[in-house]
């Protein structure tokens, strides 16, 4: 007999199985839209399930530089996140940052030369970031 984890009936007709799961087509539902997840792509955040589309919606960031949503390796640099790609310079274009520098805060760190200018301090802001091959100042594009 095979039951449905939501309610524990037994299931005699089609069911979803998620995580060893198994559930009524009904039971196992998107969060927001309410809709099934029978063949569809879902993502599980905090024992709750979402069908992509309304997953990224709710928690994806947006890229400061081309405004949409980025659905993976968010690169967030002082207030300001970014598609790791779109994170140049503004002035010569070449890349700031590259998929490996996401493994590793210092590596990326490494790659920016960072200078007050307001203060000459060490305090950091986002103004204050420039690039290390051009070496004009960085903002959020």
């Amino acid at each position: 007999m095979i039951s449905c984890a939501k309610c524990e009936q037994e299931i005699n007709d089609d069911y979803i199985v998620a995580e060893t799961k198994n559930y009524h087509i009904d039971h196992l539902l998107c969060e927001v839209c309410k809709q099934s997840l029978l063949g569809k792509t879902y993502i599980k955040k905090d024992r709750i399930y979402y069908c992509e589309d309304d997953f990224y919606a709710s928690f994806a960031k947006m890229c400061c530089k081309c405004k949409e949503l980025i659905k993976k390796d968010t690169l967030k640099i002082g207030e300001f996140y970014y598609h790791v790609e779109h994170f140049t310079c503004n002035s010569c274009l070449k890349p700031l940052a590259t998929y490996e520098d996401l493994k590793s805060k210092d590596a990326l760190i490494k790659k920016l030369i960072m200078t007050c200018y307001a203060c000459d301090s060490n305090v950091y802001h986002i103004r204050c970031y420039k690039c290390s091959l051009c070496k004009n100042q960085i903002n959020n594009g």
